[in-house]
């Protein structure tokens, strides 16, 4: 059937859902169609005219949220960057957080999504076009992303040489801990901004609960979505194993905050778990680093330590973040910024044992 017969039947309806519907992008708006005839249980060959009076019926069940981004998901990258030109407001960021959200509303993936994938096409392809000095602005962009990525695994390995140091291991030889903690399945059905903050002040919590506890704890976390781009949470942590006290503690913590996580870790432990290879879960957990609505970061250190091993990756030593290190400390991390890769920094004997705790 044609989508221009439904339409027709639409607009002989109502001309205000007509206009509404016209302003979404037709990828979009051919998906929206085919899930209410599915959800109404129409068959291929139903009448136009009972498809376009589910689509009435259905329409106004869609998050108004959702519905009053139909004209933003579909600007293109050229439109948004015309309408920056004209307004001075970026809405690049907030129009993919819209797409997320329309994908979640009609169970699209973002690898089959074509809105999505030509307007990342068209930013790339600009971004190369545009060259200062021989190097393009898309070599800039995944030169930082290259160095941030080796910045956070420099801290983690630091991280894990002083935890260690520390007793907050299970033995000198030992590693740490990997916990994976997902929200209840209502939130699959939310917005991304309502499910990003909902993990968010789980998080906090956490953190929060554990320091009144007076646990001392030192981590490594990440946020990154599901299939559906819901937001889940990973967490590799080092904690005080003496007679298990904190430890337990800790546990009784994470699973107040994800009580449908702890019903499953009962039935699969390895949610919860040692970690007998850390190189490889950190390798698992920076698989995606850098990427879209990827946030990673470090709990029970410093709130500008990014910033901190910024300033030492850079060479800039007489940034005001580098004044807490002494003589001893900064040439540590002098010796540790000499090596800018993945790779074990256990090696350099003592390196990095002062420069975190």
């Amino acid at each position: 059937m044609s989508y221009d017969l439904l339409e027709q039947h639409i607009y002989e309806n109502s001309i205000e859902i007509y206009d509404t519907l016209k302003a979404l992008h037709p990828f979009y708006r051919y998906k929206l169609y085919q899930k209410i005839k599915e959800n109404s249980r129409l068959s291929d060959n139903c009448d136009a005219c009972e498809w376009a009076l589910n689509v009435l019926k259905m329409l106004p069940r869609l998050k108004k949220s959702v519905v009053d981004t139909f004209e933003l998901v579909s600007l293109s990258y050229a439109e948004l960057r015309q309408h920056y030109g004209i307004t001075g407001q970026k809405l690049s960021a907030k129009a993919n957080k819209a797409r997320i959200n329309i994908r979640k509303a009609l169970s699209i993936s973002k690898d089959d999504d074509e809105v999505q994938q030509k307007f990342d096409a068209d930013k790339a392809s600009r971004y190369k076009s545009i060259k200062y000095n021989g190097f393009s602005v898309q070599d800039s962009i995944n030169r930082k992303k290259k160095n941030n990525k080796a910045r956070d695994w420099a801290i983690s390995e630091c991280l894990e040489a002083s935890a260690r140091l520390a007793g907050l291991t299970p033995s000198p030889y030992d590693s740490g801990y990997f916990i994976s903690l997902t929200l209840p399945g209502k939130y699959h059905s939310m917005t991304f901004e309502q499910a990003n903050d909902e993990i968010n002040r789980r998080l906090n919590g956490i953190k929060r609960d554990a320091e009144r506890a007076d646990i001392l704890w030192l981590g490594i976390y990440k946020i990154h979505g599901h299939k559906d781009e819901t937001p889940h949470l990973h967490i590799i942590y080092f904690v005080n194993n003496d007679n298990k006290k904190d430890l337990d503690k800790l546990t009784k913590i994470f699973f107040k905050y994800f009580q449908k996580e702890e019903e499953r870790w009962k039935k699969n432990y390895s949610i919860n778990q040692k970690i007998t290879y850390f190189d490889g879960v950190l390798g698992y957990l920076f698989k995606d680093h850098g990427e879209a609505n990827v946030r990673t970061g470090f709990i029970g250190l410093r709130k500008d330590i990014k910033k901190v091993w910024n300033s030492l990756y850079t060479g800039d030593y007489g940034d005001s973040s580098l004044s807490y290190l002494s003589d001893d400390r900064m040439w540590i991390a002098k010796q540790l910024m000499s090596v800018k890769e993945e790779t074990t920094y256990l090696n350099k004997q003592g390196l990095g044992s002062g420069l975190i705790l």
